[in-house]
């Protein structure tokens, strides 16, 4: 008999609860159904009601979903009652749409309500932070923190836009200068490549050029230079910056490096040693270092050759683009029949091969500069014709 007593307790308890339990869920209710109006990009909600922001700033686009607001008070939703429901609505740049605000909202509580969205947005997001304080201050204008958070903000647009004109100014004089090969930017971390062999001093004044024209950022920056060979590097870079400096310059670096004509051996040679000092564990480093340098020990064991006296089979060398130019010493050659020095010449293409094919030709040239003949090397390997 007790134990039925206590079963019959527990089920009136739980009958009046399910009401009680509906309403709760009626705010819940109300949100989800504002956030599916297209044209509301989020709402929030408190205690004394809710706040819409709107996606856009467009005045039809507002009156409409005024109207599909006070289409969903006066819609049946069974136990949930939405009509005296207050709501609050902002568009894009958080100004308050008339005909869209309840009374029943004060400036405390809509203040409160944007303060939620705004707490949330992402920091990156300067511009949007920024005009959010904005709307606060208005609303608080007593308010310390939304002072303080308005004023950081602000710093921050100014700095993004001075950095970006800034930025965009360097990579515009950098395609004019001479002495400026490459340049790679990521934020503060400014990468060049120069054509002198004072890499920092070059890209030190170049910034001074650049900031007679376009004011610098209020902000210092970290200055990384290569010579045109990257087998000399300097640096100028603040403190603060120590901690992320190379994985950046690890960035900017490949991006540089990445581009560079295969023919460019000991450009890519030196531009992988740095890379591997950057991120000794990265095996693609140590195979490409390797691979260039075994391209750069090839070409200069064939531009070496000896004849059989001992003297330079060579009397000169050079390189451009993809070709190798090399002179044979007439003493090499001198007396000898024409079948005879096309037979060295052959064997001067299986000795290329041999090293490697460093180059994808080589052109044999007489000391008065007549071709003699080109060793042509491809998938099947080098031959002379």
């Amino acid at each position: 008999m007790k134990t039925r007593l206590i079963l019959l307790a527990i089920l009136a308890i739980l009958s009046t609860a399910q009401p009680l339990f509906a309403q709760q869920d009626c705010p819940a209710v109300f949100s989800e159904r504002l956030e599916k109006i297209s044209g509301i990009k989020a709402v929030e909600q408190s205690d004394t009601g809710f706040l819409a922001i709107l996606d856009s700033d467009s005045r039809t686009t507002s009156i409409k979903i005024i109207s599909q607001i006070k289409a969903l008070r006066k819609k049946d939703s069974g136990k949930c009652d939405f009509s005296g429901t207050s709501v609050c609505m902002m568009d894009k740049d958080f100004n308050m749409i008339k005909g869209g605000m309840d009374s029943g909202l004060k400036r405390k509580d809509i203040a409160g309500l944007l303060y939620k969205y705004v707490y949330a947005l992402n920091p990156a997001e300067a511009e949007e932070n920024l005009r959010g304080y904005e709307k606060l201050c208005e609303l608080a204008p007593a308010n310390a923190y939304y002072a303080a958070r308005r004023e950081h903000y602000g710093k921050r647009v100014r700095l993004i836009k001075d950095r970006s004109e800034f930025i965009a100014a360097c990579q515009k004089m950098a395609r004019a200068d001479k002495k400026i090969l490459d340049l790679k930017i990521n934020r503060d971390f400014y990468l060049f490549i120069t054509s002198t062999e004072t890499p920092l001093a070059t890209a030190e004044q170049f910034l001074e050029k650049v900031a007679k024209t376009t004011p610098r950022p209020d902000k210092k920056v970290c200055v990384i230079a290569y010579n045109s060979d990257m087998d000399k590097r300097e640096s100028a870079c603040p403190a603060e910056y120590s901690a992320a400096l190379a994985g950046m310059e690890e960035e900017l670096l490949i991006s540089h490096v990445r581009h560079l004509p295969g023919y460019m051996i000991l450009k890519n040679v030196n531009g992988y040693a740095a890379l591997q000092k950057l991120n000794p564990t990265f095996k693609f480093y140590a195979q490409k270092h390797a691979f260039y340098s075994a391209k750069r020990d090839g070409l200069e064991k064939f531009g070496n050759l000896n004849t059989a006296t001992g003297s330079s089979l060579f009397t000169r060398t050079s390189s451009r683009g993809d070709t190798f130019f090399a002179t044979v010493n007439p003493a090499a050659i001198k007396g000898r029949s024409q079948s005879a020095n096309m037979q060295l010449y052959k064997t001067l293409a299986d000795y290329f091969q041999h090293c490697g094919s460093p180059l994808s030709k080589c052109v044999l040239k007489d000391p008065a500069g007549n071709t003699l003949g080109t060793i042509h090397c491809g998938k099947n390997g080098c031959s002379f014709r």
